[in-house]
Parts: structure tokens; sequence; C-alpha cells
């Protein structure tokens, strides 16, 4: 099945028809200088040694822990972005495939965000606030289970649960129907640790294969983790406009979700329509996989730093510019 329009890049042949330059050193800057008319290509390998394939990279490789609480007393009162920032700055020169959170109370299974995720939940974000104008009619529809009033203990105390559709990024591919658990909706003390216990019910062919996979013996983590994919970060992402319309803003607070910022879309577009790969193993120039672009993205935020690609504001992402080929 093809791409919807908004989600199409172009093939290798139309980039390499741009005509490339090679680089193999100070990879994010000269990304940022290609023009959109111009070709690049990256000649060396992105993956890291001592993993056979960027899948395996991503199950297993190295990730960023934003700062674990042992009990509910430990718990910083401190909202995620500014946790996301902190861990962030201390990365160094580390290769890493995503950032993960882990709850203090409930499953204590870790969740796992990859930043090309959120990108891609902000773009679907994008899209059901843009494409209206071009004459679609997508929607991420959202159905709140999280009312105050008539379950106030419990909402309080656990969080709301809210149901999401959200839509393909794929031609007459029907809508992802699943819901969240744990959603943080009232500000009081218990919404710093909800909000490290949300969860939800879906499931496609991106997290199927990717939570597979087994820990090291000396790993004092479980095996089994959640990895959110695009379609939950979307599907969040609505849910925390729906509640600011509300006058609502613990979901937004306490969102787990990095958002891309413009300048970080205007990078990250760059490596789908003006980039290509080269590595020893292969023949030709390729498009990057998503781990490649995965580790792009880690290169991007360390260059330029948290605050210019990953503090975006979702009232902006609806209006950002995404390139396309249309």
């Amino acid at each position: 099945m093809a791409d919807k329009d908004f989600f199409k890049e172009p093939s290798a042949k139309e980039i390499r028809d741009l005509g490339l330059r090679g680089f193999s050193s100070n990879l994010v800057r000269n990304v940022e200088r290609l023009y959109e008319d111009q070709g690049g290509v990256i000649e060396l390998r992105l993956i890291p040694e001592g993993f056979d394939s960027g899948s395996k990279w991503m199950k297993h490789g190295e990730e960023v822990k934003l700062r674990r609480f042992r009990t509910l007393d430990d718990i910083a009162h401190v909202n995620p972005i500014e946790l996301r920032r902190e861990a962030f700055s201390k990365v160094g020169k580390r290769i890493w495939n995503q950032y993960s959170i882990r709850p203090v109370v409930g499953d204590r299974k870790t969740r796992r965000v990859s930043l090309v995720e959120c990108i891609e939940g902000a773009k679907i974000f994008s899209y059901v606030h843009q494409t209206p104008q071009i004459g679609g009619n997508p929607s991420i529809d959202v159905e709140t289970y999280a009312d105050v009033e008539r379950f106030a203990k419990g909402v309080a105390r656990e969080g709301g649960e809210v149901i999401v559709t959200v839509p393909s990024r794929t031609e007459k591919e029907s809508r992802y129907k699943f819901g969240f658990k744990a959603v943080p909706i009232v500000d009081n003390d218990a919404k710093w640790e909800i909000a490290y216990s949300l969860s939800s019910d879906h499931v496609c062919e991106h997290k199927r294969y990717q939570q597979i996979r087994f820990t090291g013996p000396d790993d004092q983590e479980r095996s089994d983790v959640n990895d959110f994919c695009a379609h939950e970060i979307a599907g969040y992402f609505a849910t925390i406009a729906y509640f600011m319309e509300r006058g609502n803003m613990v979901p937004s607070d306490m969102n787990q979700f990095a958002i891309i910022t413009q300048d970080g879309v205007d990078f990250y577009d760059r490596l789908g329509f003006n980039l290509l790969i080269k590595t020893p193993e292969d023949k030709r120039p390729r498009k990057l996989t998503v781990p490649e672009k995965v580790v792009m993205m880690g290169g991007y935020n360390r260059k330029r730093g948290h605050d210019k690609g990953f503090s975006g504001d979702l009232e902006e992402v609806k209006n950002y510019r995404w390139r396309s080929t249309e």
C-alpha cells in the first residue's frame, strides 16, 4: 500500500537526480546546508558496531534513561519536559535509540519513546488539522471516560481512560481505535506518579515486532517493555488538545512525548527528501531507514540542544510546514 500524499517521500532515484554531495563528518551541519533542490549522501555506517541490523539496535541499543524514582516519596515534582531536557543534556557523544521512563507503581514496565515516533506522531497531528483545507476529512476522535464529578476518587488516584481513533498514514488502511489508561486529569499530587504509568491497548506492526526483546543477565530492568508508536503519540496529542479546549492543562503539563519544533521538522524533512546513505555494505546510495533517522535526530539533538528541536507547542504543530511530494 502506498503512503498518503501528506506522508510520501521522494524515491532514492529522485534524490539521486538532484545530484549528490558526499560527506562522512559534521553530519548535522552538512545536512542543514542542503537546499531543497540539492542531494547529499552520508558515506559511513550510522548503526553502531556490534549490531547487524538497525532493528536489533532499536531493541537492544543504548537508551537515555530519564531520572528513575524508587518510591512515591522520591518522585520529583518536575514536569516531564524538564526531565527530558536534563537527560538529553547529559548524553554527550553516545549514540542512543530511545528515551525511557519507568512507573513507580503498577506494572513497573519500562516505557520507551523514539524521537522519530514523536516526530511522526506530530506529523499525523498536523495532518488532521491541515488536510481538510485541501479537500480531505481526516480526524482524531477522542472519547473520554474521565468524568471527575462521577468518578472523582478513581480519576484523581489512577488517572482517566480515553479512547482515540487515529488515521493511518497509508492509503485505504483502516483507522486505529485504541484506549489509553492512566491519563493524568486532576491537578493533584497523584498526577506526578500517574504520568509514568500511561499505557494503551494499541497494537500495530511496529509495536508487535519492536517489543519482542530479552535483556541480558546484568540488566536490572525487565525484558518486556512498552514502546510507544506514532499512532499513540498522535492520539495523546489529540487528548491534550481535547482537554486544553476545556481549560484543563494537566495532560499537557504531564506529557511524556517530546514535541518537535519547526526547526526540528525542517531538519527531519531533509533526511527523507534530500539525503541518501551508502555504507560499506551498500552497492549504491539508498534511502535512510527509520533507525538511521533515529541516529541522525539524536545527533541533531546533541548539536542543537533540546530546546532548539524538541520544545514545540501543539497549537503551533497544527500549522507546521511539512514537505511533501505533491
